[in-house]
């Protein structure tokens, strides 16, 4: 049986600066399952966007979900995730919903491909591949739902409407309702602090809608390219648009090419990344001489710096307001590795959009890898803990579970997903084999002395 090794926190003082990456949603198995149960172990199949929901409209929105409110308020041993995120889960044409505790609902979508509900209850709906997302400080819910070429929105109390777009597939209808205009594939979406919302259209174009609901355009002139600097946005050339991201004072950021560019808020546009090369080459130097590759996530921090996710070389990486580039996450291998490690040295498998939190951790649509990944700001205090591992294996497991540890285990716990303990043994050695076979089928949660907990699956 092939070994899958989890990993978990050894803690240590060590003066040094780092960043640890920890799966937060999703078990790595594509395909649709888990809901009303733990996120950790549902089933997902190429999540392409998350958000948080900064202004905690969680509780709102479960007054109108009938049992799931008391999912999520139930006790799930500790194992929160801290915030309630939305997740586009792409290919299953459904947005799902994980709580603060970490409970995973479905939120929109019936798993049916289509156009239908609006006005109804957001579950009962039909989305065609929903992508980006946005939330706005009302809790409305904003989805591009790529192939119907509209953004749809789900208001506080769960009911759909269809925001922008739905007259063609083509560009159109400046200056008119948005509902009115037509729109190709969105690619991204973003909102300001006034509530305008932007986004990125596969034709070309970067597109608004104001708070009274009118569409313009603000950057692309209808032709293919990467051309135009230091010219007005409006006559600059942009080639299929991905990732978006707007800062606190109104500037645009989007993605064309192999390039990252500029819209201050006066409508010039310009480079800030990128030489026009595919490559991931260039950390520690200015952004404009290194080469990146398709991005499809921007977000702003609190200090400025812009973060993206290169989609084609599984990087995260951010560009600093002096301009140097680095990298946050990501080796550059595609592949799965590296929880509970540095997030430098992991390998994630086309991220997708990634979000912030209001205390600096950075998630991401860990696209290709069917999970949510969460990578925690750096340190450089010597207080501060850094990640080592143990192992256990083999995962899943139908009898028995080997935990090896870097230090002596002394106290191993085991959770069901319902916080429940089933297992508690004391021993004093680096190994211990233990006999799974009397559990139920399914995910647990396993603590090594009092740390924090990785999971298994018992088959």
């Amino acid at each position: 049986m092939k070994k899958i090794l989890f990993y978990t926190a050894i803690i240590f003082p060590l003066v040094s600066f780092s960043q640890i990456i920890t799966t937060i949603i999703g078990n790595g198995v594509r395909g649709f399952s888990g809901d009303g149960g733990h996120a950790k172990f549902a089933s997902f199949d190429g999540p392409n966007s998350i958000v948080i929901d900064k202004f905690d409209y969680s509780s709102q929105r479960l007054s109108s979900e009938g049992n799931t409110s008391q999912l999520t308020g139930g006790d799930t041993g500790g194992h929160s995730i801290g915030v309630t995120i939305y997740v586009s889960d792409f290919a299953n044409h459904v947005i799902r919903k994980i709580s603060k505790s970490g409970i995973v609902t479905t939120y929109a979508g019936t798993g049916t491909i289509g156009y239908d509900g609006d006005g109804g209850p957001a579950t009962a709906a039909q989305l065609d591949y929903p992508g980006s997302l946005a939330i706005d400080k009302k809790g409305n819910l904003y989805v591009a739902d790529v192939h119907n070429h509209r953004i749809r929105r789900i208001s506080s109390d769960g009911i759909i409407s269809t925001y922008a777009g739905g007259y063609t597939s083509v560009y159109s209808g400046d200056g008119v309702p948005a509902t009115n205009a037509g729109l190709d594939r969105i690619n991204s979406i973003k909102l300001d602090d006034m509530g305008n919302l932007f986004m990125s259209d596969q034709e070309g174009y970067i597109r608004k809608v104001d708070t009274f609901g009118i569409i313009t355009t603000v950057a692309g002139c209808g032709f293919y390219g990467a051309i135009g600097d230091s010219i007005p946005a409006t006559t600059a050339r942009i080639l299929a648009p991905y990732g978006i991201a707007v800062d606190k004072i109104g500037n645009i950021y989007l993605c064309s090419q192999t390039y990252i560019r500029k819209i201050d808020i006066y409508g010039i546009i310009k480079t800030i990344a990128g030489t026009g090369y595919s490559g991931d080459s260039g950390d520690g130097g200015p952004a404009t001489a290194a080469s990146i590759g398709s991005v499809f996530g921007f977000c702003i921090d609190d200090k400025g710096n812009i973060l993206f996710a290169d989609y084609s070389k599984s990087r995260i990486r951010k560009i600093a307001p002096s301009g140097i580039i680095s990298t946050v996450a990501g080796n550059g291998i595609d592949g799965y590795t590296g929880d509970g490690g540095l997030a430098t040295a992991a390998q994630l498998n086309s991220p997708r959009e990634i979000d912030i939190d209001s205390d600096g951790n950075l998630y991401t649509a860990d696209n290709l890898n069917h999970v949510v990944r969460k990578i925690t700001p750096g340190t450089s205090s010597i207080n501060e803990p850094v990640t080592t591992i143990f192992k256990v294996y083999p995962n899943p497991s139908s009898d028995f579970l080997k935990i090896v540890g870097v230090e002596k285990l002394d106290r191993i716990r085991i959770y069901n997903v319902s916080g429940q303990e089933v297992f508690n043994f004391k021993i004093n050695k680096f190994e211990s084999e233990i006999n799974i076979s009397d559990l139920p089928p399914g995910g647990y949660f396993i603590n090594v002395n009092e740390l924090k907990s990785t999971t298994f699956v018992k088959r």
